[in-house]
């Protein structure tokens, strides 16, 4: 049940302090489900839900800052496409080619056509 379960996130602490918040949220506005106040479980599993992707964006841009400290942005703006492949294949996600776009267009372009062939 996806609302009492949280991320743990390897590359930042905060996006999983911020999941676990948002998991506990959630299960206290299914508690208050149970306990008939409707309006206190609209808000509490309205916070919760913002919490999970409040912890996705604290994890993406951690990772961010860690492709920018590994020197692989960079690379990417370079148009090394064997970089950004692997950098893809490790985060596989549309903001990975939204933020590949604000890199390198031309590359983020590339591996949209590679990963659509490859559907």
């Amino acid at each position: 049940m996806w609302v009492l379960l949280w991320k743990q996130y390897k590359i930042s602490k905060s996006a999983t302090f911020v999941s676990v918040i948002g998991a506990l949220t959630r299960y206290g506005g299914v508690l208050c489900l149970f306990e008939a106040l409707i309006p206190a479980a609209i808000i509490c599993l309205a916070i919760g839900i913002g919490c999970h992707f409040w912890a996705e964006e604290i994890a993406f841009s951690a990772w961010k800052k860690t492709v920018q400290a590994k020197g692989y942005e960079i690379k990417v703006i370079q148009g090394d496409l064997q970089t950004a492949i692997q950098l893809y294949n490790a985060k596989p996600e549309k903001k990975t080619l939204a933020y590949f776009d604000s890199l390198n267009p031309h590359v983020a372009a590339q591996i949209r056509a590679m990963v659509a062939n490859n559907k």
